[in-house]
């Protein structure tokens, strides 16, 4: 059983790990999209709609004519990632740059997928040994090409995520609200 201290220093050391793994492009979080050029673009305007919309006092995945004016598109049939948006949501509120927004996402989404793997290795494994197995998994170049490229493959490959999900499921009501939690984002 993890107590509550362990949880807190891996946390604190993994997020020291996605700021060194994530360098140099970490110094450019404001100023420049980082990733490949091409669903990057398209997952930063998901986001500044989704913000639009709620800023506007509206839900933030309705129907939108920001695109295709003036018929519009029902933007929750047209985005990917419920994570990506709700994220952009929280980093909107502090600033409205938009490739700040997009970059901090991608990083809070790195390091989630680093504490998803220890919580993982660390349901089988003592924690020298779940540590290694997350520097190794959870911070993978493949990792990394994933969220660079489509940020939601990232969680979607054959993962730590997918085992931590059926974990979820294999205890009886403690974790039945994260695992619909679990579903509803990824």
């Amino acid at each position: 059983m993890m107590r509550s201290k362990e949880i807190f220093i891996v946390s604190l050391f993994l997020f020291l790990l996605s700021i060194v793994f994530s360098f140099p492009a970490i110094l450019s979080l404001p100023i420049q999209v980082i990733g490949d050029g091409g669903d990057n673009l398209q997952f930063l305007s998901f986001q500044y709609v989704g913000n639009m919309l709620f800023s506007q006092g509206n839900f933030p995945f309705e129907e939108t004519n920001f695109w295709r004016y003036p018929v519009g598109i029902s933007f929750q049939s047209s985005y990917d990632s419920t994570l990506l948006i709700l994220l952009g949501l929280i980093f909107y509120s502090f600033t409205q740059n938009g490739v700040l927004v997009y970059n901090l996402s991608l990083f809070v989404i790195f390091f989630l997928n680093a504490i998803l793997s220890y919580l993982t290795f660390r349901r089988f494994f003592p924690s020298l040994i779940s540590l290694i197995g997350t520097i190794i998994y959870g911070f993978s170049f493949y990792s990394l090409a994933r969220l660079l490229g489509h940020p939601i493959f990232c969680f979607l490959q054959l993962s730590p995520s997918f085992s931590f999900l059926s974990l979820t499921f294999q205890k009886k009501k403690q974790k039945e609200a994260l695992s619909f939690l679990y579903c509803l984002l990824f």
